[in-house]
C-alpha cells in the first residue's frame, strides 16, 4: 500500500510539473506577444533588441518544448514551419518599419517588394493553419497533446499578428508619400 501511494504521489507531481511547464510557456507566448506586437499600430515605433531577444527567446522555448515531449516528424515540421514564421514575421516588421515608415518617403520598388513579402508571409501564415488544423483533429497522447496544444497556441498568435501586420500596412500606406 505504502509503495502504491509513493507512486501515486511520484506520478502527480510528474505530471504536475509538466502542467506547470506547459502553462508557463502558455504565458510566455502571451506576455512576449504583448510586448512585442501589442501596439495601437506596429509601425509606430521599432521594434528594439530587448523585444526580438524575447521574441526569440519565446520561440526557442515552444520548440524546447515541444522538441522534448516526444513530437513525430509531424509535430516537428508544423514545429519548423512555426518557427519560421515567427522569425519571419519579427524581420518583416523590422524591414518595413526601417524602409518605409521611418524613412519618410520609401520609392515604389520598396514599397512593391513589401507587398510581395506580405503576400508570401500571408501564404505561409494560411499553410500553417492548415497544419495546425490537421494536428487538432489528430489523437495524441499526453505529452504530445501538451506539445501539439502549445504549438497550436504559437500559430493561432502568429496567425493575428500577421493579420494585423497586413491591415496596418495597409491602412498606413494609404498616408504616406510615395516617390
Amino acid at each position: 500500500m505504502k509503495k502504491r501511494f509513493l507512486f501515486t504521489v511520484l506520478i502527480l507531481s510528474i505530471c504536475g510539473s509538466f502542467a506547470k511547464t506547459k502553462n508557463i510557456i502558455n504565458q510566455t507566448i502571451i506576455s512576449v506577444h504583448t510586448r512585442v506586437f501589442g501596439k495601437d499600430n506596429l509601425f509606430k515605433s521599432r521594434i528594439d533588441y530587448g523585444d526580438s531577444k524575447a521574441w526569440n527567446d519565446m520561440v526557442s522555448a515552444v520548440s524546447n518544448f515541444v522538441k522534448t515531449n516526444r513530437a513525430d516528424s509531424k509535430i516537428l515540421d508544423a514545429l519548423n514551419k512555426t518557427t519560421d514564421l515567427a522569425n519571419e514575421l519579427l524581420n518583416t516588421n523590422k524591414i518595413i518599419y526601417s524602409s518605409i515608415f521611418s524613412s519618410g518617403s520609401p520609392s515604389k520598388a520598396t514599397v512593391l517588394s513589401t507587398t510581395k513579402k506580405l503576400n508570401d508571409l500571408q501564404k505561409k501564415k494560411t499553410a500553417l493553419v492548415k497544419i495546425s488544423d490537421a494536428l487538432k483533429k489528430r489523437r495524441f497522447h499526453r505529452k504530445k497533446k501538451n506539445a501539439v496544444e502549445i504549438l497550436n497556441n504559437l500559430i493561432l498568435v502568429l496567425e493575428l499578428t500577421t493579420n494585423k501586420l497586413i491591415k496596418d500596412f495597409n491602412k498606413d500606406l494609404a498616408r504616406i508619400v510615395i516617390r
